[in-house]
């Protein structure tokens, strides 16, 4: 995927929700281009016509042809805590910061 594509699709998906008009609550309108659009794992499983059944970013082009996903939705990866950065952190600090306040002058 190209930088450019990339974002003329986040740029697609912010104009999306600017879309809905203030009175109905519906979106307006648009040209028969390529469309972006988010499914989630709800929307998916309600479409029998896909391909793949995992969540993520589609593309239609012109009005009725058949949607493709261009990015898929990534489960959060779990990691193992390795690196115990506030323990290091209030170790370090309670080592220096007694023999820094010693240095110090107080008025």
């Amino acid at each position: 995927m190209s930088p450019g594509q990339y974002e003329q699709i986040l740029s697609y998906l912010q104009d999306t929700d600017s879309t809905r008009t203030a009175r109905t609550g519906r979106r307006t309108a648009r040209k028969a281009g390529t469309a972006y659009f988010y499914m989630n794992q709800t929307m998916v499983d309600e479409r029998r016509n896909l391909r793949n059944r995992q969540p993520g970013i589609f593309m239609r082009q012109g009005g009725k042809l058949p949607l493709m996903r261009v990015m898929t939705e990534a489960r959060v990866p779990t990691f193992n805590k390795t690196f115990q950065f506030f323990d290091i952190g209030e170790t370090t600090a309670n080592y220096f910061f007694p023999q820094f306040l010693s240095k110090q002058k107080f008025l």
